[in-house]
């Protein structure tokens, strides 16, 4: 858990933020190249369908605006001249942090210029966790501009990039989000910057049996690492004589294992397996060979890890073989693998030894 220093979210003024936002203030609090950096991030994110606009005022930015917009704020008549919501509540957030919503009721949440004012982000970054549906983003924007006494200490006296990392900490101190993008989105003018992270798509691994056989061969495809760049590799890479053994009748040899990850759906989206083979991650006749891949809509939402750590509960040793390049080598090394030897420019074999001594 992220512990944040004393003082930390102190502000000049504490007195009651009601009393503070209850004058009208029908005025945009970024410039106009702000105002649109915000609009094509939206559009580039796709924020659609039912989405929740926190800490709003008249204007949230959107345009097009989604199908739905419920906006939150303090102040009921500037929610009230919102022409894109679609429904509006007043409700203190450094007051009561809990959304008054369903559990996954939106497909997006927004903040805009106005994370620098929570005093509770845990607790509010929590709560949209719970009201987003799998997959959903949260996205919050801001600038060099604020109302400097009801600015937390900590944002006060941070620099654009510590800002940013603010927000990083917010969403780690919560850990219901995957991956943290940050993006400065404007080069003059008012600065925009974004961070912005989605909720995991929810899961549940289960063993692979030999009913598989076409899936983990549908899997080994998408286990093919194509660098930036570079053409996707034509499917008959599967009946290569050097690739059909990693894939090929799955679940009829000794030693075969693995992990399906399916969705709400029953969709399988993810697989991870090992297999003994003599391949390219060879190290020797007692160490099978690991295969993991994520269909690409999951990616980076901990599918993979997920399904790696119920494999690794029967399968204490294994290797593989990684191109440098490819982001997953990251994860490897997080699981407990070691680099043991190189094969040309860029790929190196792994492996991870967790038997006993």
């Amino acid at each position: 858990m992220t512990e944040f220093p004393a003082g930390f979210f102190d502000r000049a003024d504490e007195a009651d933020d009601a009393v503070f936002y209850g004058y009208d203030r029908l005025v945009t609090h970024i410039d106009a190249g702000a105002v649109a950096a915000v609009g094509d991030l939206y559009r580039e994110l796709k924020l659609e369908g039912d989405v929740l606009d926190l800490c709003s005022s008249w204007i949230s930015h959107f345009d097009p605006p989604p199908d739905r917009l419920v906006v939150m704020g303090m102040n009921a008549n500037e929610l009230a001249h919102n022409e894109a919501a679609s429904e509006s509540l007043v409700q203190d957030l450094n007051v009561d942090p809990a959304l008054p919503f369903p559990g996954a009721a939106f497909d997006a949440v927004t903040c805009c210029v106005s994370i620098d004012y929570l005093t509770r982000p845990v607790e509010v970054f929590a709560e949209v966790a719970r009201v987003l549906r799998p997959g959903g983003p949260f996205v919050l924007t801001f600038s060099n501009r604020c109302f400097p006494t009801k600015a937390i200490r900590a944002w006060l006296g941070a620099t654009d990039d510590e800002r940013c990392q603010i927000v990083e900490s917010y969403f780690a101190a919560v850990d219901l989000f995957g991956p943290v993008t940050i993006q400065r989105r404007n080069t003059s003018g008012d600065p925009l910057f974004a961070v912005w992270a989605t909720t995991p798509h929810r899961v549940e691994i289960r063993p692979a049996t030999s009913s598989d056989q076409a899936l983990i061969s549908a899997m080994q495809y998408q286990a093919f690492f194509v660098p930036p760049g570079a053409d996707a590799l034509p499917r008959s890479i599967l009946d290569q004589p050097d690739i059909r053994p990693y894939h090929d009748s799955f679940g009829t040899r000794l030693g075969d294992v693995g992990r399906i990850a399916v969705d709400s759906t029953g969709r399988a989206v993810g697989a991870a397996w090992v297999r003994q083979v003599t391949g390219y991650g060879f190290v020797d006749r007692d160490t099978p060979e690991l295969g993991v891949a994520v269909m690409s809509e999951h990616r980076g939402h901990g599918v993979g890890r997920m399904l790696l750590e119920s494999l690794f509960e029967t399968v204490p040793r294994c290797s593989l073989s990684v191109d440098v390049r490819n982001p997953a080598k990251a994860l490897y090394e997080r699981l407990g693998f070691e680099v043991v030897r190189t094969d040309g420019e860029y790929t190196v074999i792994m492996l991870r030894d967790r038997r006993p001594a």
